[in-house]
């Protein structure tokens, strides 16, 4: 973990002396891409009535986010730093909404 911690505060290091506009905006969009898509994810699952039709869209845009997750935790450079604990109960979540939802 010290060694995680220790190369996080290398990268923050590394952030503060960009001094162009774009170059940090464009770190801004990296540090934060996988965050709102979990943010945007979280949006479309609850929007997901339990009842009545679903929107199928929803529904699938919910599985392939499920599978990007597993992928990204079953390859080892991002599974470092990738907190697997979070996504126990989204997956659950998803199964128990959409199993009891009728198609629609």
């Amino acid at each position: 973990m010290y060694r995680y911690k220790k190369f996080w505060n290398r990268i923050k290091k590394g952030d503060e002396r960009v001094t162009d506009e774009r170059a940090k905006s464009k770190t801004k969009f990296e540090r934060t891409f996988l965050s709102n898509h979990i943010q945007k994810y979280y949006k479309i699952l609850d929007s997901i009535p339990s009842t009545g039709d679903v929107i199928m869209d929803k529904v699938h845009y919910c599985e392939r986010f499920i599978e990007l997750m597993i992928d990204l935790t079953a390859q080892l450079p991002t599974r470092r730093f990738f907190n697997t604990g979070q996504f126990t109960i989204p997956v659950v979540v998803v199964v128990v909404q959409i199993g009891f939802a009728e198609q629609g």
